[in-house]
């Protein structure tokens, strides 16, 4: 399960027995007539919560690393001669993208709904 297949927010949905489709107006306050039935959706799991929030923060390590690698073998190259200055100016760049990843991530994992 992943957040997208997830209904929505818990709300309460109107379902008459004779059609079975929810109320036209979603966003409406539900009108309960004398044969129709509330029906109550549940909120979303906190597993999923959770598991969005390290998807977003795997997704952000990858890509960021990746821009440091680039750029700092790009840079390296033009700034340094040597092999070991070279490697460890990418290294560095690599350690500088993963860290922003996490310090932008910190934040939703700091969040609680």
């Amino acid at each position: 399960l992943s957040l997208d297949d997830w209904t929505g927010p818990a709300a309460v949905c109107t379902v008459p027995p004779s059609r079975g489709k929810p109320s036209p107006s979603p966003g409406a306050p539900p009108k309960v007539m004398a044969d129709e039935k509330p029906v109550e959706r549940k909120s979303v799991p906190s597993e999923l919560l959770l598991s969005e929030k390290w998807d977003k923060l795997l997704e952000r390590v990858v890509i960021n690393a990746g821009y440091g690698v680039v750029f700092g073998a790009a840079a390296s190259l033009v700034l340094f001669r040597g092999r070991g200055p070279r490697l460890a100016f990418t290294s560095f760049s690599v350690g500088c993208g993963v860290g922003s990843a996490v310090e932008r991530s910190s934040a939703d994992f700091k969040q609680w709904h």
